[in-house]
């Protein structure tokens, strides 16, 4: 930077002097600019070709694209881990396609949602599709609008612990439901009669934890194909089992009390599928009831997974007792962490152990139950 002379002690010389240094910054300037046009010229070059560029997945066939995003709710009625409301915001061209795809909205966590407005979306970019919702244990009062509206497209309902949820959804026509699942054992479930008429599809259900009294009207236990009793005790389940003479699939989670002395068989003659399995691991065989498979003639059986601590204390007489009771030849598997393989049992059918101890407070054995719930929710009687 040149040096300025002072203002005060100036000749021709020194103004001379600031004309050639004010000349010199203009010309800097003017060098500046051309190198700021040429700067911005380039910089709206890249630009244009970074808008011509097409990402590689936007690329592909909308029908493509919806395909991988219905992929993602493949699982139904199962409630996927990610939420769809995420690929809103990813970019328009995703959500254009998002919302056109109605597959995407039917399976609907209502726990994770924040109020009725959202429940209320979802329920309409289901469209009028059948619908799988999954009630948490706590329900906000103003969610049972927006789920009564919808009811007649309810196809699977998982109640938890919200007696007035239950009772609203319950109390009218569910033409479409083949799935429930209840949850709560201090429901006040005395004036519920979900009848045949209300509920024609109805086909699986599932109960959780001691219920205090079950009454007769309390479902349309005949039409049933599939059930799976939870911690019940041994009188809840055999009295349901002796009101379900169309039931393919059974599963029994091991509960505590007793068994009556000289109890009667219990024949369930359709039963293709059962499944007897304990809770949890630390469940041992003085906190349970595992005599359930000395009580029951089932003809029709084709498949028998039990847990070991179910036929103590005599694993053979207890299958070949069953056996000969029955009349059938299932497969059978007995879990429990045994280490024998195959063995026959004295039988025409094989029989061989699991290492699995088949716990159901296990969320992979819990899902795999309903999967079979559900597939036998879809089989006539």
């Amino acid at each position: 930077m040149p040096e300025f002379p002072d203002p005060d002690h100036t000749s021709a010389a020194d103004r001379a002097e600031c004309r050639l240094i004010i000349k010199h910054f203009e010309e800097q300037i003017l060098e500046l600019e051309a190198e700021h046009q040429q700067l911005q010229q380039l910089e709206a070059g890249v630009r244009r070709r970074l808008d011509m560029y097409s990402y590689p997945f936007n690329s592909l066939p909308p029908e493509i694209i919806e395909e991988i995003f219905l992929q993602l709710a493949s699982d139904y009625p199962f409630c996927p881990n990610f939420n769809p409301t995420t690929l809103l915001l990813v970019c328009r061209h995703w959500r254009d396609i998002v919302l056109v795809l109605p597959r995407l909205w039917r399976a609907i966590d209502a726990s994770r949602l924040s109020d009725e407005a959202v429940l209320s979306i979802w329920f309409q970019r289901s469209r009028d599709l059948p619908i799988s919702v999954e009630f948490g244990a706590t329900v906000p009062a103003d969610f049972i609008r927006p789920s009564v509206v919808h009811m007649n497209r309810l196809e699977h309902i998982r109640a938890r612990y919200d007696s007035t949820v239950i009772m609203s959804l319950l109390s009218g026509s569910l033409p479409q439901l083949r799935y429930l699942e209840l949850f709560d054992h201090t429901l006040g479930l005395g004036g519920l009669a979900l009848t045949a008429a209300n509920a024609p599809l109805l086909r699986a259900v599932t109960m959780w934890y001691p219920f205090s009294g079950i009454p007769e009207s309390l479902l349309p236990w005949a039409q049933l194909t599939a059930l799976t009793l939870v911690l019940q005790p041994f009188d809840i389940c055999t009295s349901i089992l002796q009101r379900t003479p169309q039931l393919l699939y059974c599963h029994l989670v091991l509960s505590g009390g007793s068994v009556p002395d000289n109890h009667p068989t219990l024949t369930v003659p359709a039963l293709q599928s059962l499944t007897i399995s304990r809770f949890s691991a630390n469940d041992t065989e003085g906190d349970l009831v595992t005599d359930y498979i000395w009580f029951l003639r089932l003809p029709a059986l084709k498949k028998l997974r039990v847990c070991e601590l179910a036929i103590r204390p005599s694993p053979f007489n207890a299958i070949k007792d069953f056996l000969t009771r029955s009349g059938c030849t299932p497969e059978i598997c007995i879990t429990g962490g045994q280490t024998q393989t195959s063995l026959t049992f004295g039988t025409d059918c094989p029989v061989w152990y699991d290492d699995d101890p088949d716990e159901f407070m296990d969320e992979l054995e819990q899902k795999l139950s309903r999967k079979n719930m559900v597939h036998y929710a879809y089989k006539s009687p």
